[in-house]
């Protein structure tokens, strides 16, 4: 345990010690920390640190590192990319009976998607700058299938073998780039996958988490105000997660599902926190609305889909605002975007300009805002975890846990989003 203790004449307690556990990947990216390893601890130790160094070899060490931790320290530093902190992230949480402190990241991988929607520098030495002067700040982390935590995606379908497939070697090499031609080779394989989808609506997500979830995002100008008890709510602080496990709808049609969010939520763009399809309603089988079961899953539909994420970040892939510009890291709620089997270049071409800006319309595209949701499959399907291979499944529960991570951020950036 920490012990205090008073100097003479001095009123503020001090802490007798500042320990960090330093886990770092060393061929990250392109190998950069180790030029950078000296500096990094310097920064650390001229603030009065005590350092532990902890390099990885193999994945899973990071998680390992971190789960069979003995020793108390004040922070857990990691330099990698995505990867190295979701596995600190896992570890921690594996560990009950140590705390779960904030958490100082370096980015050090080819993308650092979620650095960058945290604002954490890319220069490794001003990341390291953050450690010592920046604030914790509490973001959302999702849970999936009940015993792995993912900190901004999770993903199957097209391109995500492109994350962990992409030999370390070329990712060194050409950086990004490298990801883009491992990419390529998938189009070739393009197939879809026929998914039933279950999910907790954005509405249903504040009413059963009341001051963590936004209920919605309502567009100036739009047709239609929000229906009565539906106007956005203020971004809370509660860590609770929400309840809530399968269910099916009260059978209305697919386009009416659609409308009737649309009107709700006064939004007609991707941002919205409704299922929201750009242009149009859910080209997919038994869309419903409603919560036979009770148990918080009043949407459900089915389709054929090539490709999709569950995310919480603003830069998927090394893309910018993928997700639509008005996503809240601590707001209790994923973006889904579901891509439709493209059946000719025009479609295709929807797809390519969506990606570039979500806030066109398509009908190929499929997003809203959802707590929790259930996707299954009669077949196997690949998936991905923070750019990592999460195993085949044809059951995938994902689940919000809000504001459950604490992560160092530099200090104008450490208040609400």
């Amino acid at each position: 345990m920490t012990a205090v203790r008073k100097r003479s004449g001095q009123k503020k307690s001090e802490l007798p010690w500042k320990k960090i556990l330093f886990i770092f990947n060393p061929v990250a990216g392109r190998s950069q920390i180790r030029n950078s390893l000296l500096d990094i601890l310097e920064i650390l130790s001229a603030a009065d640190f005590k350092v532990v160094c902890y390099p990885t070899r193999n994945r899973g060490d990071a998680r390992r590192i971190a789960r069979e931790r003995r020793d108390d320290y004040l922070y857990i530093a990691c330099a990698g990319g995505d990867g190295t902190l979701d596995e600190v992230v896992s570890g921690m949480i594996e560990n009950p009976e140590k705390p779960f402190v904030p958490i100082g990241y370096i980015p050090a991988g080819t993308t650092n998607d979620f650095a960058t929607s945290l604002h954490i520098p890319s220069d490794m030495k001003q990341a390291a700058r953050v450690i010592v002067n920046g604030r914790a700040f509490r973001c959302d982390l999702g849970l999936f299938n009940g015993k792995d935590y993912f900190t901004y995606v999770a993903a199957f379908g097209l391109f995500t073998g492109a994350s962990y497939q992409t030999p370390q070697e070329l990712k060194n090499q050409l950086g990004h780039f490298a990801y883009i031609l491992q990419g390529m080779t998938e189009l070739g394989q393009m197939r879809a996958y026929n998914m039933r989808v279950r999910a907790v609506s954005a509405e249903a997500s504040a009413e059963s988490s009341p001051g963590t979830a936004a209920a919605f995002s309502v567009d100036p100008g739009a047709a239609a105000p929000p229906v009565p008890g539906t106007e956005p709510s203020e971004t809370g602080t509660s860590e609770t997660e929400t309840p809530g496990s399968g269910s099916t709808g009260s059978g209305s049609s697919e386009q009416e599902i659609l409308e009737s969010a649309s009107t709700e939520s006064g939004s007609t763009g991707s941002g919205s926190s409704e299922p929201v399809v750009s242009g149009g309603g859910v080209s997919a089988s038994g869309t419903e609305r409603g919560d036979r079961h009770g148990d918080g899953m009043d949407l459900c539909f089915e389709g054929e889909y090539a490709f999709g994420m569950i995310t919480n970040s603003r830069s998927i892939g090394g893309f910018q605002n993928i997700t639509g510009s008005r996503v809240d890291l601590q707001d209790g709620l994923f973006e889904v975007t579901l891509i439709r089997m493209p059946t000719n270049p025009l479609e295709m071409s929807e797809i390519l300009m969506f990606m570039g800006n979500p806030e066109l319309k398509t009908n190929m595209v499929i997003s809203f805002k959802t707590s929790k949701i259930l996707l299954t499959c009669d077949e196997q399907v690949s998936w991905t975890r923070d750019g990592e291979y999460a195993g085949s499944h044809k059951r995938v529960l994902l689940e919000n846990c809000p504001q459950k991570l604490k992560i160092l951020v530099p200090e104008e950036h450490a208040r609400p989003f």
